[in-house]
């Protein structure tokens, strides 16, 4: 089971703080899941994307599986 949280939950159990990625991570891991043209093409959105999830890999690819339906722009 994989449980995900910004907060202290109290619990015990085994943990794995993963962190932010930097800026230039975060672009890359959009870029590797909506495609460079996407991204590129709309370039100053994609950053304030990633800023608004601070960083965060699992709100990155969430705003990607998002963005993979036909006809959406980045979101």
């Amino acid at each position: 089971m994989l449980i995900t949280t910004r907060q202290n939950t109290g619990l015990t159990y085994p943990s794995l703080r993963l962190g932010e990625l930097s800026a230039d991570g975060a672009l890359e891991l959009l870029t590797t899941q909506l495609g460079k043209d996407r991204v590129e093409k709309e370039l100053e959105f994609a950053k304030g994307l990633y800023r608004f999830v601070d960083y965060v890999p699992i709100g990155l690819y969430q705003i990607a599986a998002q963005c993979r339906e036909p006809g959406r722009v980045l979101c």
